[in-house]
């Protein structure tokens, strides 16, 4: 569900585009847009967050929630969220779980894949993708079939590049700030699911 949105931002599923208000229900498939200077904080699955500055473009192309087959002990064995970073930037945090939580962005230079107790951030255009991790280790698999890259917590990572070697936030007083932001940003988004709670029913196909 959406939970805050600053500004405005549209939603477009089955080619008919609508007005996102608070807390609709999002769905794959669907494909969001925010408008310049609007900001909009979303719940892909319990546990997977995802803050969308302006300008921004996703699409979501898988929701999961796998379950065990007797809920009342063991409800939720996993939940997985795969989008498509058309444009823009995003900040994505994975919540710590007993169950397998994961978040998978796929932009032009490569895919990024983020488990549990993960918060990072990605912005990303046509040619262009940059990765600054925060918390736990996000994995990056270039596009151009390259080695798997690791950015460690505090350190960010930009494609193409040549090599694409993760660098230490500490070296840059902009990165330094980055990291500020998002651990902020982080915060919220935890808290605004807490407000919201657990309520999540499954989205309609």
């Amino acid at each position: 569900p959406v939970f805050a949105l600053a500004g405005s931002a549209h939603g477009t599923r089955a080619g008919t585009s609508v007005a996102l208000p608070k807390s609709p229900w999002v769905h794959p498939g669907e494909k969001i847009a925010t408008a310049a200077g609007a900001r909009l904080d979303l719940m892909l699955v319990p546990g997977v967050l995802v803050e969308m500055a302006g300008e921004t473009e996703i699409e979501i192309e898988q929701l999961r929630l796998a379950r065990d087959g007797n809920e009342s002990i063991n409800p939720m064995t996993s939940r997985e969220a795969k989008i498509r970073l058309r444009r823009g930037t995003l900040i994505g945090a994975v919540g710590q779980s007993q169950k397998r939580s994961k978040m998978v962005v796929q932009t032009n230079a490569g895919t990024l894949t983020a488990f549990g107790l993960r918060t990072f951030r990605i912005e990303a255009d046509e040619t262009r993708t940059r990765i600054m991790s925060v918390r736990g280790k996000a994995i990056f698999e270039p596009a151009n079939g390259g080695a798997l890259v690791r950015v460690e917590a505090g350190y960010f990572a930009e494609w193409p590049a040549s090599p694409a070697k993760p660098q230490a936030a500490l070296s840059d007083p902009g990165a330094q700030a980055e990291v500020t932001e998002i651990l902020r940003t982080e915060k919220r988004l935890f808290h605004l699911q807490e407000q919201f709670g657990f309520s999540f029913v499954p989205w309609l196909p």
